[in-house]
């Protein structure tokens, strides 16, 4: 079983009641699922000679595409930049120090989103419909809601490089969508959702800050805490 696999199966028995504690073995090392979400932060530093393995990146991408997706629409374009012309190009279009994220890391995956995905073969019939009304009934274009179901993949991403042993930074500082598009040769109509620098740190780095539970969950309504933790 793969590691974000593995991931998974912990997931759907923390979800469906059985034990938390099951673990999923990288390497030298086991983790639990708790253990992957804890042992991840945005990395700042990277050991510049150190290389992803193409097969690691494909065993990552594999089982990052089995994210879910409203409708099973999948509208998600991966860009992996790997080449020394290619991070040039891409780091181009970043702002602010993530430049030199794109350049010092061993890759980095552009999440990008088709406004407008053909449908698979197994869609539903209503598929069709409901994507041509989605932006009468959401306060967003189809751009935006697409790039809503890019994070998915994003979130996926993160743990599964990190179920890897690898480090990762989400980066949203570029230029602009526009300039993402160019370096990378993206259609004109495609979102640009976030670009994830990927590797090995330097040092170990160390999880941000989060807001307790009882500011941001709430329980039937906002305002109400979710406990009393």
């Amino acid at each position: 079983m793969t590691c974000f696999l593995q991931v998974l199966a912990c997931l759907a028995g923390v979800v469906f009641g059985a034990s938390a504690d099951c673990m999923v073995e990288i390497g030298d090392s086991t983790l639990t699922l708790e253990g992957i979400i804890s042992k991840r932060f945005a990395n700042k530093e990277w050991q510049e000679n150190r290389t992803v393995p193409d097969e690691m990146i494909r065993q990552m991408l594999e089982y990052v595409l089995k994210a879910p997706s409203a409708l099973n629409t999948q509208p998600g374009r991966l860009i992996i930049v790997d080449t020394k012309e290619g991070k040039e190009r891409l780091a181009a279009a970043m702002h602010g120090p993530n430049p030199d994220h794109v350049l010092s890391s061993s890759f980095s995956v552009v999440f990008a989103a088709d406004p407008d995905p053909p449908l698979p073969a197994d869609a539903p019939d209503f598929a069709a419909r409901v994507l041509k009304e989605v932006s009468l009934h959401q306060a967003c274009s189809p751009r935006a809601w697409a790039e809503k179901q890019v994070m998915l993949q994003v979130a996926y991403f993160l743990l599964e490089a990190t179920a890897h042993g690898l480090n990762t930074n989400p980066m949203e500082g570029f230029k602009s969508p526009a300039a993402v598009r160019e370096a990378v040769g993206l259609p004109d109509n495609h979102g640009v959702a976030v670009v994830v620098a990927v590797g090995y740190a330097k040092q170990a780095g160390f999880q941000a800050s989060r807001r307790p539970l009882k500011e941001v969950c709430f329980r039937g309504r906002f305002g109400t805490p979710f406990g009393s933790v």
